[in-house]
């Protein structure tokens, strides 16, 4: 990541979690943040992200099919579908919108890194200027809402009221602010006329981001059961493997059982084997006394007739 933005500016920011229940803007963050542009040289893309008291909240890498859609002259969003979270950023007036937007479309189809931080550069980028980096002291130039426009603030999301706006503040009686409650959430229903083309453009692009995200819930939820059935199979393989080791373990047993039974079985036959040439050794030798001692009693009673 880049030590220097390329881009910086301050907005108030709001995201919509994919898994959440209800479909309505969170603040990220109490009031104004700054929101920069880095390039990212690792994965050689540009990042929109915003750090507040050391946690991101937003990082979102710009990709060139990512749209950012200005729901009003104060109020734009993307879908960052790596993460499926939808970004909302608020603006204090049109011109910051629209330098936003412009570098937003700039920077999602540029892979190439930024030109080398020089002083004039660094000058030329103050307050969101056309190229350059952030100035250091930007702190200093914190661009406060005029209070006389506070009250239209984000008015941009008052046609999203039912699905994507923050709460309003307006009581039905007079148009006076409801006690304590924020008044830069208000609603003006006359900002696109009914019937108008932008509304109609805003409400097909509203459908097409509910659609986005209800389908990144599906497949995150899909993902998620077909985990869950991996843990599964992979506990009975584990299972298994651990019966077959110990299998295997009772049948090396056996086997080494079995080999001392047959060597001793082999032992014996052996020694049988050698007491039976014994005793056929001993009948032979008889047989043949036998047959010597005939042998002799015949001779000697030959010898006796005259």
């Amino acid at each position: 990541m880049g030590d220097q933005p390329v881009f910086t500016v301050k907005a108030h920011v709001f995201f919509i979690e994919p898994s959440g229940s209800k479909k309505e803007w969170t603040p990220a963050a109490q009031g104004a943040v700054p929101v920069n542009i880095y390039y990212d040289s690792p994965r050689q893309c540009y990042r929109i992200i915003s750090i507040v008291d050391s946690k991101a909240i937003v990082n979102s890498a710009l990709m060139p099919d990512y749209t950012f859609i200005k729901t009003s002259h104060k109020f734009g969003q993307w879908l960052d579908a790596g993460s499926g979270i939808l970004y909302g950023l608020g603006f204090t007036n049109e011109p910051e919108l629209t330098n936003f937007s412009r570098k937003f479309n700039q920077f999602k189809d540029d892979t190439t890194p930024p030109p080398p931080l020089t002083k004039s550069n660094r000058l030329s980028q103050r307050n969101g200027s056309e190229n350059g980096y952030a100035d250091e002291d930007y702190e200093e130039d914190v661009i406060v809402p005029d209070k006389t426009a506070s009250d239209n603030l984000y008015s941009a999301v008052a046609p999203f009221r039912d699905q994507f706006s923050p709460p309003s503040n307006r009581s039905k009686e007079g148009g006076k602010p409801k006690p304590g409650r924020n008044n830069h959430y208000d609603s003006n229903d006359d900002l696109f006329p009914k019937g108008s083309e932008e509304a109609e453009r805003l409400k097909t692009e509203l459908e097409k981001s509910k659609n986005q995200l209800t389908q990144i819930s599906k497949e995150n939820k899909k993902k998620e059961d077909e985990i869950g059935t991996l843990k599964k199979n992979n506990q009975k393989l584990t299972n298994a493997l651990k019966e077959s080791a110990a299998n295997v373990e009772e049948w090396k047993k056996l086997l080494h059982k079995y080999r001392e039974e047959s060597l001793e079985a082999k032992n014996k036959i052996a020694d049988m084997e050698a007491q039976q040439r014994e005793k056929e050794d001993h009948v032979r030798s008889t047989v043949q006394q036998d047959e010597r001692l005939q042998e002799l009693v015949k001779e000697n009673q030959d010898k006796d007739r005259p």
